[in-house]
């Protein structure tokens, strides 16, 4: 596992850990675990919290995240190392607010940016240059969930960058315009076959074999104590797409698990990601390589919003 010690507390320091890929490498699982607030004032707009796991009895909170209410069709949620930060606009916000997730007006896709410039604010007379482009918001997770009445064999998938040549953090992906944006790259993604092979990572929600109380003890190993629709675990998967694409994907990624079809009990270095409840309103969360912290809490509270489970 993943020393929890080693979690910085520098703010800058702290700021790219979180957004960078967890640093030990594949198979050192970084243990935290999920608090959510729904009390008083934030009865609807639930606050969650993402704590390391410091015990077996504590923790050290380092993410905040909250739906804003902006939009009657579609979700918004903010995240920041600063709690302060889930309550102001957003030209109040601190330098340690981090992102956004926003979901598709059917909550079955969502998007994760960074702290970036919306490319639809800049002027359409304005010729976008390198430096400009560093201010647009970068798309750093796509999470797609499937309708469970229709016969698709993975209901939740997920992609991210690649990660770049020196290992530290992820390609950058800027879109100006929609048809340059991650997920309708992704959905082209049998045309464009080897050329962009290598630059995504994809995972799905693998299925049990077990019902939901024998999971928890089985898949979960006790990570997740109670029934929930919320308890998922991620694994590393090739796209779906045609033969041709799926060869150049793993040429690309040749050193992952993929596909684990449900078998029985899934070696902890290829589960990517998983959340298991254990309370009422406390999850437990652990990650690993080639995922950064800020994209596993996203991921999970997708779960708490999207209605496909």
């Amino acid at each position: 596992y993943f020393n929890p010690k080693r979690v910085p507390y520098v703010p800058n320091h702290l700021l790219d850990f979180v957004t960078r890929p967890l640093e030990a490498g594949r198979g050192h699982v970084l243990k935290c675990f999920i608090e959510r607030n729904r009390v008083g004032q934030n009865r609807l707009s639930p606050v969650y919290t993402l704590l390391v796991e410091v015990n077996s009895s504590s923790g050290r909170p380092i993410l905040y995240c909250r739906q804003k209410a902006t939009s009657q069709f579609s979700s918004h949620f903010v995240f920041s190392l600063n709690k302060e930060d889930l309550f102001l606009s957003r030209s109040m916000r601190s330098k340690q607010f981090l992102g956004k997730l926003r979901s598709d007006t059917r909550k079955m896709e969502y998007a994760l940016f960074d702290q970036g410039d919306n490319p639809e604010d800049i002027d359409s007379d304005c010729e976008i240059d390198d430096e400009i482009r560093q201010h647009i918001r970068a798309q750093l997770c796509i999470i797609r969930y499937h309708n469970m009445k229709k016969d698709h064999p993975r209901k939740m998938e997920v992609i991210i960058p690649s990660i770049n040549e020196t290992g530290t953090g992820y390609l950058e992906w800027r879109p100006i315009t929609r048809d340059q944006a991650m997920e309708t790259l992704f959905s082209e993604i049998s045309e464009k076959a080897r050329r962009i092979a290598d630059k995504f990572i994809c995972m799905h929600k693998r299925e049990t074999q077990y019902d939901p109380l024998s999971s928890c003890i089985v898949d979960f190993r006790s990570r997740a104590t109670c029934v929930s629709v919320k308890n998922f675990q991620m694994v590393h998967s090739q796209p779906l797409d045609q033969d041709r694409y799926r060869e150049a994907y793993i040429a690309a990624h040749p050193g992952y698990h993929y596909d684990d079809e449900g078998t029985v009990s899934v070696p902890q270095e290829h589960v990517l990601l998983q959340m298991g409840r254990v309370g009422q309103n406390c999850f437990n969360m652990d990650f690993q390589y080639p995922l950064s912290m800020l994209q596993a809490f996203a991921i999970c509270i997708s779960r708490f919003d999207s209605k496909q489970k």
